[in-house]
């Protein structure tokens, strides 16, 4: 795709300086607006990353046994799915799922909606028997690791 503007833009000049006209339309560059771009996700990304470092945190600790369960449940179904799939299917589903899904959406708004509040409400009906199950069963057996103390 790259290919096709480098050599686009060069036709372009070459053939706009032989009929006089302008060559081809670009925007000045603004390195102070570049600046505050970067600035501006450089915080945000700062935030993110905290979080995320924190949450490894806590999982490598392994005093969270609900939090440990959730990291292996998660980790096991990408597992399961990224063996289903290639990596570059699953970004093409994205991707096309990204431009397509909004226009069915508005489509067959009505009846996307009274689907998805009934699987909301059997999915919330199965993560609560879920949640009872492991509180119940597994983390009332477990014992978290004694937390250091200095």
């Amino acid at each position: 795709m790259l290919l096709v503007g480098v050599v686009g833009t060069f036709v372009w000049s070459i053939i706009a300086q032989l009929l006089g006209k302008p060559e081809f339309p670009l925007p000045e560059p603004k390195p102070e607006a570049i600046d505050e771009a970067f600035a501006c996700i450089s915080e945000h990304g700062k935030t993110y990353t905290n979080k995320a470092i924190g949450v490894f945190y806590r999982i490598a600790k392994g005093h969270e046994p609900a939090l440990s369960i959730k990291a292996g449940f998660a980790l096991y179904i990408m597992a399961k799915i990224s063996a289903m799939f290639a990596l570059s299917t699953l970004a093409y589903i994205a991707v096309c799922g990204a431009f397509g899904g909004p226009k069915v959406y508005v489509m067959y708004k009505e009846d996307i909606d009274m689907y998805v509040n009934i699987a909301k409400v059997k999915v919330d009906e199965v993560v609560g028997q879920a949640k009872e199950f492991v509180n119940d069963k597994v983390l009332a057996k477990l014992k978290p690791p004694a937390k250091k103390t200095e």
